[in-house]
């Protein structure tokens, strides 16, 4: 039994799809599927492809691929994209060489997505769904979706950059740790305590290798998840100060504007009156330099 909603603007399809058992496709542009609940095996010319829930995969022209439950329940979306406009992006962000990745014929492009990002992703489809239904945004579908699929090639980008980078494995699990909505509520000797490392010696090692404090990166992830918040509930300012380990909404609110240069109540304004992009949270924002003025600009 399949369910099946798509919405469409000229050259690019947004579809959301819950299937049991196989089906084959054959494709005439990309697919970017999303795999947030249970787990399936992928089949590509005939090898297959183990593919836990928050993955993401890219089928194209060059893929006929079949998918196989193995756990239930199950569910994928899908976000398909026409060939040209994804070589332009993707030439144009990441150059040549990740096109040239995605359309390998025997081995599809697979991303590991945080659980806490894929249901971001989620959540946002939904909203566009229900844009789409009322008839608004229909001439901003096609750049969102440009924009969704270079923030998913991303974490592809960002998995081999720490492949070669020789990040010790404790500052990986460290940062998937904080990446966990619970984790925000404990303080950072709490939580170092897990990594077998004295604090002074992992904030040296963790700044070593990723180039911030743990301060730093720690404020970053509950400013991250406070914004996925503010934009994805009604949970009023006092709430949202706990969930990101604030004792006080006047403290919470003090360093928000200074990662995000206006209030909480702004940013949710602005974000209800679609005057500001969502912001998925992966990463903490880091701050940059332009024309000799410093401010956020854009996330890492």
């Amino acid at each position: 039994m399949r369910e099946l909603l798509k919405l469409t603007v000229p050259g690019e399809i947004f579809t959301m799809e819950y299937d049991v058992g196989a089906q084959w496709h054959g494709h005439m542009q990309w697919e970017f599927t999303l795999f947030p609940e249970g787990n399936c095996v992928n089949y590509v010319e005939g090898a297959s492809f183990p593919t836990p829930k928050n993955t993401v995969m890219a089928f194209g022209p060059v893929h006929k691929h079949c998918i196989e439950t193995t756990a239930h329940p199950y569910k994928h979306r899908d976000i398909y994209i026409g060939d040209e406009t994804l070589r332009k992006i993707t030439e144009s962000v990441f150059g040549a060489e990740m096109y040239g990745r995605l359309i390998n014929p025997k081995r599809p492009l697979s991303i590991s997505l945080p659980g806490v990002v894929m249901q971001s992703l989620m959540d946002e489809l939904k909203s566009l769904e229900s844009y789409q239904a009322i008839g608004k945004m229909p001439a901003s579908l096609r750049r969102i979706t440009s924009s969704l699929i270079i923030y998913l090639l991303g974490f592809a980008e960002k998995k081999e950059n720490l492949a070669e980078s020789n990040i010790p494995q404790c500052v990986l699990d460290f940062i998937d740790l904080i990446q966990k909505p619970a984790s925000l509520q404990k303080r950072l000797p709490e939580l170092i305590q897990n990594t077998g490392y004295s604090y002074s010696h992992f904030a040296v090692l963790f700044q070593k290798h990723t180039g911030f404090t743990l301060k730093d990166y720690f404020i970053g992830a509950k400013m991250s998840r406070a914004s996925y918040l503010l934009t994805n509930s009604s949970l009023p300012l006092l709430e949202i100060s706990y969930e990101v380990g604030y004792e006080s909404v006047s403290a919470f609110i003090a360093k928000f504007g200074e990662y995000f240069q206006c209030t909480p109540y702004v940013y949710r304004k602005n974000h209800l009156e679609g005057k500001n992009s969502v912001y998925f949270p992966a990463f903490p924002l880091r701050e940059q330099k332009d024309n000799g003025k410093t401010g956020v600009l854009h996330k890492e």
